[in-house]
């Protein structure tokens, strides 16, 4: 393989690789945070799989669009703050009017824009992001980086058929006003009574 193209494949790679951990820390972040202040297990997201892909593009953009910024901690906390502010602020607008799903509404939040936005959370956004340029994404690349380039390959090629499938079947069933864990469950179900009908049939005629 060029040296060029393996070289940017396995850039392409440890992206990839960072938006699925950084997904499942905010899907589990989320779900930990919201199950303990209703006290019962309440499931954060859009998509089937323990992931919140905002959380994953989010912080992707901010450690790699602001990295040659790491010196100067205010401009990138600052920078942060736009870049979050903006994804979430669009993201907010895609799911509610494109797909008609609410997915968080800060309406009863001071200096809210449309329930989508508020200050509270943009600065808690900005916050975060100082966390993850400064501690854990030097940590995350740290582990990635040891991964062999079949491995990365393997991994990346399963969570991209599953996330593709995931979000395929995620939007479907939001088109139609169907819960997706639900359509799951049913179809998964319906093709168990199935079998087992089948297998009935077949014990059947075997015996007789």
């Amino acid at each position: 393989m060029n040296y060029n193209v393996s070289k940017h494949l396995v850039r392409v790679y440890d992206v990839f690789l960072c938006f699925i951990i950084y997904s499942f820390c905010g899907w589990l972040m989320e779900t930990v945070y919201m199950s303990v202040y209703h006290w019962h297990f309440i499931k954060r997201g859009f998509l089937i799989s323990p992931l919140c892909g905002i959380y994953g593009v989010g912080t992707i953009l901010v450690v790699f669009l602001l990295d040659k910024l790491k010196s100067r901690p205010v401009l990138v906390f600052l920078g942060a703050i736009v870049i979050t502010t903006v994804l979430e602020l669009i993201t907010g607008l895609l799911f509610h009017y494109v797909l008609k799903h609410e997915l968080w509404d800060y309406s009863g939040d001071s200096l809210n824009f449309l329930g989508i936005i508020c200050l509270r959370n943009t600065l808690i956004w900005g916050i975060m992001s100082l966390i993850a340029v400064y501690g854990i994404h030097p940590i995350v690349m740290k582990k990635i980086k040891v991964l062999s380039l079949r491995n990365k390959t393997l991994i990346s090629n399963i969570c991209f058929v599953w996330i593709s499938a995931d979000l395929s079947i995620s939007v479907f069933t939001s088109f139609n006003g169907i819960n997706n864990i639900t359509w799951v469950s049913g179809l998964v179900l319906h093709r168990l009574k199935y079998i087992e009908s089948m297998t009935v049939k077949v014990v059947y005629y075997i015996r007789h």
